[in-house]
């Protein structure tokens, strides 16, 4: 197990010496070149470009033959070391090991080359992922704010065609009231007239006159009014 904050490091004792040469090798070569590793409670990252690559160095296991455990493979380290580059999660996108012919010491440079073009490659994926998701975050607002310009300029005319409906509605009263005044026998006319007319200015929108007992109209009243509700005692308040 490798301990949280240090290098993700999973080699057997007989190669941890050799192990230990190679990481301090790698370590210093990757920081001549202006980069640098750092390690967290989740792993090591090859830092480049702004990036950070998920890496580890670990020695390969390989199977061996086992008469105890017939039907089940038995595993022992191999001696074959091995750098790892995670492009996502625990996928391993890269790995360079140990062969025949070449050490993986030997490879060091080969190792850090690939690791910096990975990371510029990641880091141009980026920066065109954030142009992208930049771009999208523009179109929605330019969208969302033109949804809100039609829905103001709805609301707007929604206000008007009521405010005319009721202004027409209004003139209906009036000339109601003139009718009544030349036609009616209704006890206390003056009186009469002068509430009619009060609540006539109340409902008139040019005018919206303050009322005695009633709030502003506004879309309660019209509600009432339209028959959508009903007065009660939980909203008489609103009157």
């Amino acid at each position: 197990m490798t301990p949280r904050g240090s290098f993700d490091l999973e080699v057997g004792k007989a190669s941890l010496k050799k192990a230990k040469c190679i990481l301090d090798t790698f370590i210093k070569v990757v920081e001549a070149r202006g980069n640098s590793i750092t390690t967290d409670r989740n792993g090591t990252y090859f830092n480049a470009f702004d990036e950070k690559l998920q890496i580890r160095f670990w020695e390969k296991s390989k199977e061996v033959d086992s008469a105890k455990r017939i039907g089940r493979r038995e595993l022992e380290l191999s001696g074959i070391l091995s750098i790892q580059y995670f492009r996502i999660g625990y996928h391993v996108e890269k790995e360079w090991s140990d062969t025949q012919n070449v050490k993986l010491e030997e490879k060091l440079g080969r190792v850090i080359g690939s690791l910096e073009y990975f990371a510029k490659q990641e880091n141009l994926e980026r920066i065109e992922r954030e142009k992208r998701w930049e771009s999208q975050r523009i179109e929605r607002e330019l969208i969302e704010e033109q949804n809100k310009l039609k829905e103001s300029e709805f609301f707007k005319f929604k206000e008007l065609l009521e405010n005319a409906y009721r202004w027409e509605k209004s003139q209906m009263i009036r000339a109601y009231v003139s009718r009544m005044i030349n036609s009616s026998n209704i006890e206390d006319m003056e009186e009469w007239v002068k509430w009619a007319n009060e609540k006539i200015d109340w409902f008139d929108p040019r005018i919206s006159k303050q009322d005695s007992l009633l709030k502003p109209f506004g879309r309660f009243h019209q509600d009432l009014l339209d028959r959508r509700t009903n007065l009660d005692h939980f909203n008489i308040g609103n009157l």
